[in-house]
């Protein structure tokens, strides 16, 4: 009996062998893509988003000209510094936009309370990262700006940098983590006043303690640094101001960090986050293994990338601000309890 089904399916004509293996797709998503009900709330997110990310990079250009009037080494201190800081930043933010999916998916089913908790989580998940790469950076400043070039001269200025500028990734996991939950309750748009504020405060203060203008203390490259640090600190302080102060349904307490640890939230925004921050700080890494190989050619060709890299970070806003808002989309689809077909369209 067996050996009579093995050889009707041997006779199986080639066409129907072909539909049975043949997997039902859902339907053309370019229909979709065209389609209001998606095109308004993609672009209500990733315009503001890509404007963020656009106004964000603003400030390695700033740094890039303003220590550019020093000379060619603490051009490529910087700009190697900068390498640094951005596989850092993006562990940290692919935590914050991990856990931003969770957060956007309890949002959509209405509940509001563990909303608060995925957002209070998720800044503890980003937050444990960066006090680790802050603490890292701070206590084995010498050694990683050693890395990137033999120049001793290069050393020393970015070992000072990356000494002060490690203070920023704490406040940089605030300002990820409440700017992801925003995003989250749909209040995208809010987050651009923020930004602008921390970038002019950025550029006003390195240009003062860069140079010593007004009444500020001349600092050279290590006022760069101090100016990324307070102006984050700045914009996390504002962020936190605007949430607490409109009682914004993201405004969490620590009772919701307790129910949310006790509810098991936080294995949940690892799952997502985790694999986001690892493929993220593995690309970064790429990029900062490149430097280091064009750091150890010479100073001025770490200088010219250290250029080049500047004008990359602004092409990059666009393609993170649409994927940032479609996986917004994407979570608030899937907490509202749309059909899978439907989700898999929108991503």
């Amino acid at each position: 009996m067996a050996a009579h089904h093995r050889a009707g399916q041997a006779d199986q004509p080639p066409q129907d062998a072909e539909r049975s293996m043949t997997v039902v797709q859902p339907e053309p998503a370019l229909r979709w893509a065209r389609d209001r009900r998606f095109v308004l709330p993609l672009l209500a997110t990733a315009v503001p988003l890509t404007l963020q990310h656009l106004l964000s990079s603003t400030r390695n250009v700033a740094n890039t000209f303003l220590t550019g009037q020093l000379g060619g080494p603490e051009v490529a201190a910087v700009g190697f510094c900068g390498l640094v800081f951005m596989v850092v930043t993006l562990a940290v933010s692919g935590m914050a936009d991990g856990g931003s999916v969770i957060t956007t998916q309890v949002w959509g089913s209405g509940n509001v309370a563990r909303t608060r908790q995925a957002v209070a989580l998720t800044l503890l998940a980003s937050g444990l990262i960066a006090v680790a790469a802050s603490t890292g950076c701070f206590m084995w400043a010498e050694r990683i700006a050693a890395i990137g070039t033999s120049d001793p001269v290069v050393q020393s200025i970015a070992g000072s940098y990356i000494r002060v500028a490690a203070w920023m990734v704490i406040p940089y996991a605030v300002i990820c983590s409440l700017e992801a939950g925003l995003r989250s309750v749909g209040k995208a748009a809010v987050t651009i006043r923020f930004t602008v504020i921390g970038v002019i405060a950025h550029v006003a203060l390195a240009h003062g303690l860069i140079f010593g203008r007004w009444g500020l203390p001349e600092m050279g490259v290590a006022g760069a640094a101090w100016a990324a640090v307070l102006s984050s600190a700045l914009e996390a302080l504002l962020l936190i101001g605007y949430i607490y102060g409109t009682r914004n349904p993201i405004a969490f307490g620590a009772g919701d960090l307790r129910n949310g640890l006790r509810e098991g939230l936080l294995r949940k925004i690892g799952r997502v986050g985790a694999p986001v921050a690892v493929s993220s700080t593995s690309w970064g890494s790429g990029i900062l293994v490149y430097g280091i190989l064009v750091g150890q050619a010479g100073t001025t060709e770490l200088t010219v990338m250290a250029m080049m890299s500047s004008v990359e970070t602004i092409a990059m806003a666009f393609s993170s601000g649409l994927a940032g808002s479609a996986a917004v989309i994407v979570g608030q689809g899937i907490g509202e309890g749309q059909s899978e077909g439907d989700v898999w369209k929108t991503g």
